[in-house]
């Protein structure tokens, strides 16, 4: 298994888990919060992915990072690309 950590700060993180196995890769998104009241790692997006479609992923990301994102944003607050 791969771990990742994305992102830290001092009230969250956010980490990847990536394990393959006979079925593919089982893709995971866990987030943390060390102030919340009850500290622990939540699950917050789960899939187990064929190697295409990680690749299709990983494309994807690249494309975000070169600055040629195929959707534009939706959510509230988010700079929208013209």
């Amino acid at each position: 298994m791969t771990t990742a950590l994305i992102h830290q700060g001092p009230a969250y993180e956010l980490s990847i888990d990536i394990d393959s196995s006979a079925y593919g890769h089982h893709l995971k998104f866990v987030t943390f919060v060390p102030t919340a009241r009850n500290p622990e790692p939540q699950v917050k997006f789960q899939a187990n992915l064929s190697r295409a479609e990680l690749a299709e992923l990983h494309a994807e990301i690249g494309r975000a990072l070169a600055g040629q994102a195929v959707r534009a944003s939706r959510s509230p607050g988010e700079p929208v690309a013209p």
